[in-house]
């Protein structure tokens, strides 16, 4: 089989910046896709594979459930992820799947997956084993708990890996329990992290010629965002409690009950000028004046 060609740059304005770039895209679910999809979106041809055996999970997220052929085609988290991506089915774990991707990988630049380490191991398609067919191959993998170390088999996703990550700690209010921050926060997180990899693996691959594998722990992307709680605990033996909305700077910081059913207000004050400021808003009264809130 003769490997396909790369299709010309139809943009009839500026080229985008990854136009000419193609990434082979085993990921799935949410943190993979993400990364990927801001390439593709920069201009980069994005072949996303998988297996009628497995499908991807988001495959079905969000959908309907109305009968009907094409159910898989219908969940807007799926689309939203993989557009301006292509697509192929391929069994890795059969010679003749596997011998297409081997092909197909040589004229690709990048390979992004987000397995358990030990998944492509069992497909024989290891960093050492792809190299062999792409010298300057950009890897980027990106298990929960990265490639390495005692956790390094155990299956994560977004709500298990902000956990881990230490970040639902402290997320909540003072006097309640630990609490998520949103839907799949540290996928997208991840992802960003692991398309900024890619940028910068790129960057390298340009002025040196050699290709690297990048391993992404989607756990330690989620922690650089509590850097500062770390480094507190790790040199001062400080452990950073829930503080709900207020903030350890700026006070007043937070939502407020106002007269009426159900109204609120959100107020922060930065410095002494909006403290002065807000005094005023408020009639001036003596307190505002007072010592202990300077």
């Amino acid at each position: 089989m003769k490997p396909p060609a790369r299709p010309a740059a139809t943009t009839a304005t500026r080229p985008l910046p990854l136009e000419g770039i193609r990434i082979l895209d085993l990921s799935w679910v949410m943190a993979g896709p993400v990364a990927t999809a801001m390439l593709a979106d920069l201009g980069a041809e994005v072949i996303k594979v998988e297996a009628i055996q497995v499908l991807d999970r988001w495959r079905g997220a969000a959908t309907l459930g109305s009968s009907g052929v094409g159910l898989w085609e219908q969940s807007p988290n799926f689309n939203t992820l993989n557009r301006n991506k292509l697509g192929i089915t391929l069994n890795l774990a059969d010679p003749w799947g596997a011998a297409i991707f081997r092909q197909l990988l040589q004229t690709c630049d990048i390979l992004a997956e987000n397995y358990t380490p030990r998944v492509m191991q069992n497909f024989g398609l290891d960093y050492a084993k792809l190299t062999e067919i792409k010298p300057d191959l950009i890897m980027l993998s990106m298990p929960g708990f990265g490639l390495t170390g005692p956790w390094k088999d155990f299956v994560s996703f977004a709500f298990p890996t902000e956990e881990m990550a230490g970040i639902v700690q402290l997320t909540g209010y003072r006097d309640g329990p630990p609490e998520i921050m949103g839907h799949g926060s540290c996928d997208a997180l991840a992802g960003l992290n692991g398309a900024v990899a890619l940028l910068l693996a790129l960057e390298q691959r340009r002025r040196t010629g050699r290709g690297q594998h990048i391993d992404l722990s989607q756990m330690e992307a989620c922690t650089s965002l509590i850097g500062e709680v770390v480094l507190d605990y790790g040199m001062n033996g400080r452990v950073r409690e829930r503080r709900g909305n207020r903030h350890p700077s700026m006070a007043p910081h937070g939502v407020y009950r106002c007269s009426g059913g159900d109204q609120w207000v959100a107020i922060a004050v930065r410095s002494d000028a909006e403290w002065e400021r807000f005094g005023q808003v408020l009639g001036a009264p003596a307190w505002v004046g007072e010592e202990r809130f300077k």
